[in-house]
């Protein structure tokens, strides 16, 4: 069987132009591609991995991506762990939570797979956790809105806590004192909108409006009505809001600051369709392939090599989610028995990646950096350049 391969989430989640070039449709089965041994599982049985995505929906433009990062960290250890093979079952989380759980039971009770990792948006996250917590299954989200409900759940960060640092941001660097937030109504929207005003209103900021934007919505003209009394406006927003917004707020002559309190979902691509008109704005996120690091650059290199694209944010959270999963094997000498893999995912600290290192924290929830960045034009590419790093962000 096919299915449809995408922010933002992260996460992470969504540009009409990567839509056009994911549309080709995702294999249900993979055995890794690259240097794996021939005959692997010949030396121990195979370890099946489910992995739930959104090849449909709102964040369907990530999901080709997203595949590719999980791809790409089996790929570095030769798709095996100890001999024994690794094999990728995906699913379509679309965006709907109960759907996510049904391929999760699928992929569990039928598929007889030994973890989960997806969905990517929050809200399916939630909810196939529920099920792992039912279930046992260890499962590694790869969107997050809170803390897990599930002893046997990981999350890659906690929405409110990656949220925190944008509120700092915008009261001690950008100077702001009072904003508007405009955010899409959904779980993951409306913690990430949580995780701004708490810093900001901490710090003595003000929040003058609050604006909740249903998915979908393509003109967001409505909704910039009573901002101007806003010295910032912070944004989380998903296709085709973001680049709607983007273009209103330059036709409409807004000039205050933008920052957006998640820019998971502007991948380079949209970045490119947003053009002049973006520059300047900031973003917040755990990654961008503008990071400057000698493990980023290697990073980026073999993943353009590889795909002929440059990696963003969906793709790093889903390369980070298989990679804390394979180092679990390998800690258990390729053993993926539920309570083995439970104690070693928990028991990792820093763990390196290309923007740096992450610790499986309090509540099973990664404590990573968070960065912010400024769209600025380098040669004809418009890119998120990095501005400022928070080291260890906790969850909250």
């Amino acid at each position: 069987m096919k299915r449809r391969g995408f922010h933002l989430g992260l996460l992470l989640v969504v540009m009409s132009v990567v839509l056009a070039a994911c549309g080709a449709a995702a294999p249900q089965t993979s055995a890794p591609q690259g240097n794996a041994p021939q005959g692997s599982a010949a030396s121990g049985e195979e370890i099946k991995i489910g992995v739930i995505l959104p090849y449909t929906g709102v964040a369907a433009a990530a999901g080709k991506s997203i595949e590719q990062g999980i791809k790409t960290a089996v790929n570095e250890v030769g798709g095996q762990i100890n001999g024994r093979q690794i094999t990728l079952l995906f699913e379509d989380e679309t965006d709907n939570p109960q759907t996510a759980v049904a391929k999760a039971r699928k992929l569990v009770e039928q598929d007889q797979v030994a973890a989960l990792i997806g969905p990517q948006l929050a809200h399916t996250a939630a909810a196939v956790g529920a099920y792992a917590a039912q279930s046992g299954v260890p499962h590694i989200g790869l969107g997050a809105s809170g803390r897990p409900t599930s002893d046997h759940t990981f999350f890659p960060g906690s929405g409110k806590g990656d949220a925190y640092p944008t509120g700092l941001f915008a009261y001690e660097e950008l100077g702001a004192r009072k904003a508007a937030i405009l955010y899409m109504d959904y779980l993951f929207g409306q913690t990430l909108r949580d995780g701004f005003k708490e810093a900001f209103t901490g710090k003595g900021g003000e929040v003058v409006a609050e604006k909740a934007i249903p998915l979908g919505t393509a003109d967001v003209a409505p909704f910039l009505e009573g901002v101007t009394s806003a010295d910032l406006l912070a944004v989380f927003l998903t296709a085709p809001s973001d680049l709607s917004f983007v273009r209103q707020y330059q036709q409409l002559g807004l000039k205050q600051p933008v920052i957006f309190i998640s820019n998971a979902p502007q991948e380079e691509p949209l970045l490119q369709q947003m053009g002049d008109a973006a520059v300047g704005m900031y973003g917040s996120s755990y990654y961008s392939p503008q990071i400057d690091t000698p493990a980023n650059k290697t990073f980026v290199e073999q993943y353009q090599a590889a795909f002929n694209m440059r990696p963003g944010a969906a793709t790093q959270v889903a390369y980070l989610g298989a990679r804390l999963y394979l180092q679990a094997l390998q800690a258990t000498n390729g053993d993926p028995s539920r309570d083995k893999i439970t104690a070693a995912l928990t028991g990792i600290k820093d763990m390196a990646h290309p923007a740096g290192t992450v610790s499986v924290g309090e509540g099973r929830v990664l404590t990573h950096d968070q960065w912010i960045f400024k769209v600025e034009k380098v040669g004809d590419r418009f890119v998120w350049q990095p501005v400022k790093q928070y080291a260890a962000v906790s969850p909250k």
